[in-house]
């Protein structure tokens, strides 16, 4: 829920602007609170303060207008010719302001055909939990393909794990030419010597291997698909789907 509709404050830090709502909630807070506020100067660094603010504030009209994208396509409209009145210098060009309706999905080299989309969003962050249909191995298959670049971080690797991704893998670094990152320790020595032989073997594939078993406890799992449009995506979490057989 965004900031502004808190039914209620609560002991803690704090970082935003004080609003007229905020000041009379923290007036009712009664004499069991101690209120710290603190002045804002001209050159107070709040750019932070403010997109946050003003980011709940357009998700919550957004909230409003989401069955009319027309709807929603005026509002930005207009909140683009607001900032332009108040940083003329910043939006100097009017076809930045003017907005179509119709999205761009993508753009490809002929003749290549337009790669398959990623299964989760390229906007905002989801929590995958691998419920019926949603299934974390599906999200990271469905990422390589229109991916210019991948970096894996795994603790282990397994062979059972490699298998799962072998054929995304090789497309990705054999047809398609694109490379790929891998970082893995020799932890528990859990790490099965094929399949990282596997992984380097592939062309445009660098793999390297931290042997400090006494100073590192590297126990992380990532994923970072690259994207030259800037659409790029990572996965980050505790599933080990490269590192354990049974995943």
């Amino acid at each position: 829920m965004a900031v502004w509709r808190r039914s209620e404050l609560k002991s803690g830090v704090y970082d935003e602007i004080v609003s007229a709502r905020l000041d009379r909630q923290l007036a009712e807070l009664g004499p069991a609170f101690e209120v710290h506020r603190a002045a804002l100067t001209e050159t107070d660094p709040i750019g932070a303060v403010l997109e946050s603010l003003l980011g709940d504030g357009f998700a919550l009209a957004l909230a409003e207008l989401k069955a009319s994208s027309t709807k929603g396509l005026a509002l930005a409209e207009a909140l683009l010719a607001v900032l332009r009145s108040h940083a003329p210098r910043v939006f100097e060009r009017d076809d930045e302001l003017r907005l179509n309706a119709e999205r761009l999905i993508a753009i490809v080299a002929k003749p290549t055909q337009v790669p398959e989309r990623p299964r989760g969003s390229l906007h905002a962050s989801t929590l995958i939990v691998n419920a019926e249909g949603d299934q974390l191995l599906e999200h990271l298959r469905s990422e390589f393909d229109s991916a210019d670049s991948v970096d894996l971080l795994c603790a282990f690797i397994k062979l059972s794990g490699f298998e799962k991704f072998r054929s995304e893998i090789e497309r990705h670094c054999n047809a398609r030419g694109r490379p790929l990152r891998v970082l893995t320790t020799t932890y528990m020595g859990a790490s099965d010597a094929r399949a990282i032989e596997r992984l380097a073997a592939l062309p445009n594939t660098t793999v390297k291997i931290s042997y400090d078993e006494n100073a590192t406890r590297l126990h992380a799992k990532a994923w970072i698909f690259h994207r030259a449009s800037g659409f790029s995506t990572a996965f980050v979490g505790s599933s080990n789907l490269l590192a354990r057989s049974s995943d």
